[in-house]
């Protein structure tokens, strides 16, 4: 119960020695402020989503609205997953809600099957 209030476990390689690191020869994907711009977007979108309903970010929006405006197959992958007790059912709230973040992020208007997939996953790298 403690580990399903956590929303997202991922897992950090230790960092290489020192002298055997080549980090200054690599580029980060994405710099600290384009990804801050991102997530400043997402958060902007969230807001307008629910501008109406008195919720700012996915984690208060009521859960019967988030499943109303998801996919079925998406929410049919969350259904499999409690039914395998890959999550629990508040694991699977939570996933969900961090699926509706990653949509967030990638720019789109509601979680698909793929955002769900990695809400899953991100949920479940501790076991």
């Amino acid at each position: 119960p403690l580990l399903d209030r956590i929303d997202i476990l991922i897992e950090v390689p230790p960092a290489p020695r020192y002298l055997s690191s080549q980090s200054h020869l690599h580029t980060p994907i994405e710099s600290s402020a384009q990804i801050r711009q991102r997530v400043c977007q997402a958060r902007r979108c969230a807001r307008e989503r629910f501008a109406d309903c008195g919720w700012s970010t996915n984690g208060r929006a009521d859960a019967r609205w988030l499943k109303a405006r998801t996919s079925v197959s998406a929410l049919q992958l969350l259904d499999s997953a409690v039914q395998s007790q890959t999550l629990t059912v508040r694991g699977a709230d939570r996933a969900l809600r961090l699926a509706w973040t990653i949509s967030d992020l990638d720019g789109t208007n509601s979680p698909d099957v793929s955002a769900v997939a990695e809400a899953i996953e991100m949920r479940n790298r501790r076991r």
